[in-house]
């Protein structure tokens, strides 16, 4: 009993009290209300945006058309790498970066002279790579065989 009559003098005094009820009541609202239209363009809004295949051209130094790195074809090929990356094996340098000005292409990879040879024997992996005007293309791009040295180098 003398807890009830405890609990209604309490909550008589804090009702009186216009300081405490602006505090417990209309600031927290407030508050959510700030928070909720300063966070709505960052939080839970927008969809993932969708990764644009990118058109890669490849240039094999070592020549011998398309056996010339049997480690990157077999990469190209794999089933993550193939909606992101579309190959296109171009026969120089020149015509890499020909087509990188002219927007054929939006990356450029340039494949070393025997590339698979010291990736067997435990050297260490390493691909020359030409930007593309795009950021988000050479950022695409860039991971994925990124991934790859990263890969092959472990």
């Amino acid at each position: 009993m003398n807890t009830w009559i405890i609990m209604k003098f309490e909550l008589r005094r804090q009702l009186r009290s216009r300081t405490l009820l602006l505090n417990m009541f209309l600031l927290p609202l407030v508050l959510i209300f700030l928070l909720g239209a300063s966070l709505s363009g960052v939080v839970g809004v927008q969809g993932a945006d969708e990764i644009k295949p990118v058109r890669v051209a490849i240039v094999n130094s070592g020549g011998g058309g398309a056996e010339a790195s049997a480690i990157l074809t077999a990469f190209l090929e794999s089933a993550e790498v193939k909606g992101l990356i579309i190959p296109v094996k171009t026969e120089s340098r020149e015509a890499a970066e020909s087509g990188l000005r002219t927007s054929k292409y939006a990356y450029g990879v340039i494949v070393p002279p025997g590339f698979d040879q010291e990736v067997q024997s435990g050297k260490k992996a390493s691909l020359e790579f030409i930007l593309g005007r795009s950021h988000d293309d050479n950022r695409v791009a860039g991971t994925a065989f990124d991934n790859l040295l990263m890969e092959l180098n472990l």
